[in-house]
């Protein structure tokens, strides 16, 4: 996940992990970190989240694209999320 976000394993693990795992996305269990009831119901309240995008860019897969190319491109990342708490 670390890498198709483009942030290091480190910082993936010591900012994002703890706001998702606070907001019931994820659980970490000893199978690893598992989706949680809450995750996939919001999955299919937008169905085109965390899709990438077509641009090429520098983006770092929140609703900048794909993190993977050139410029910024029309995904829809963890921006426009709801707040669930």
């Amino acid at each position: 996940m670390a890498e198709l976000l483009g942030i290091d394993r480190a910082t993936l693990e010591a900012v994002y992990e703890p706001w998702l795992v606070r907001r019931g996305f994820i659980e970490r269990t000893e199978r690893g970190r598992v989706a949680t009831k809450v995750a996939a119901e919001l999955r299919a309240r937008f169905p085109g989240l965390g899709r990438n995008g077509n641009g090429n860019g520098n983006g770092n897969g929140c609703g900048n694209g794909n993190g993977r190319g050139n410029g910024a491109g029309n995904g829809n990342g963890l921006e426009g999320l709801p707040d669930t708490g």
